[in-house]
């Protein structure tokens, strides 16, 4: 059998990864937080659907730096930039994307 093994490599690749919704969740869960650009657009729209299911909370960073929760229709319409971070209760949304 010949088998080659591709590797991805460069910012297409690395940008890919940030989207994955469990690597973003990972990435949250064990660094506390994750900045999100006002422009990634993909990742902010991942970050959306994990917050509508109770898997992370979306903060606006605001120009004096201070997080402010939002929510609801306010996440789409957000221009700042992002920090999302674990919900406050706990690691219970974890459980369902383990193996």
């Amino acid at each position: 059998m010949d088998t080659t093994n591709v590797v991805g490599v460069g910012a297409r690749f690395a940008a890919r990864r940030q989207r994955d919704p469990r690597r973003l969740m990972e990435q949250a869960y064990e660094a506390g937080s994750v900045p999100v650009a006002a422009e990634d657009g993909a990742t902010r729209l991942v970050a959306r659907l994990l917050a509508a299911m109770g898997l992370l909370t979306v903060a606006e960073i605001g120009a004096d730096g201070t997080p402010v929760p939002i929510t609801g229709a306010a996440i789409r319409d957000s221009t700042a930039p992002w920090r999302v971070s674990r919900p406050e209760t706990g690691t219970a949304g974890l459980a369902a994307f383990s193996p």
